[in-house]
């Protein structure tokens, strides 16, 4: 199990690692990096093979590209989708890009949830197990 920020890899302790992911998600923050350059790197060194799951903001459609290919084989990949525009009263995004954004990853095999503003995750999470191509919002 690996856990990668937009920043790199993220080191988990030998000894209890569900424990130490939770440790570690606890105390991430938000980032002021403005690209997922590292983490692409990162994903890109090694594993790959099981479930990838990328918990995004405001992503363009050229990121979306590139962290599309990290995906392959009969790896399972989950995008959740912040609805940035949602969350916060200042334009991150338009609806348009994020759009975009889903249909890069939705085209290259990635599983779709987006996240309004103001749900849960736990409501939106069941549809990630869904094996259609473009699930979004909870709906399969």
């Amino acid at each position: 199990m690996r856990l990668v920020t937009d920043q790199g890899p993220e080191h988990l302790s030998e000894s209890g690692v569900g424990w130490s992911l939770l440790d570690t998600l606890a105390v991430v923050r938000n980032s002021p990096a403005r690209s997922l350059e590292l983490g692409i790197n990162a994903l890109r060194q090694g594993g790959g093979d099981g479930l990838i799951v990328a918990v995004l903001g405001a992503v363009d459609p050229e990121e979306a590209r590139e962290l599309a290919k990290v995906r392959h084989g009969g790896a399972t990949g989950v995008a959740v989708l912040l609805d940035v525009e949602g969350w916060e009263a200042r334009e991150y995004g338009s609806a348009d890009r994020r759009q975009a954004v889903e249909a890069v990853l939705a085209g290259s095999g990635w599983r779709i949830v987006t996240l309004p503003a103001g749900t849960s995750l736990a409501t939106v999470w069941p549809s990630a197990g869904v094996k259609t191509r473009f699930a979004v919002g909870g709906a399969a």
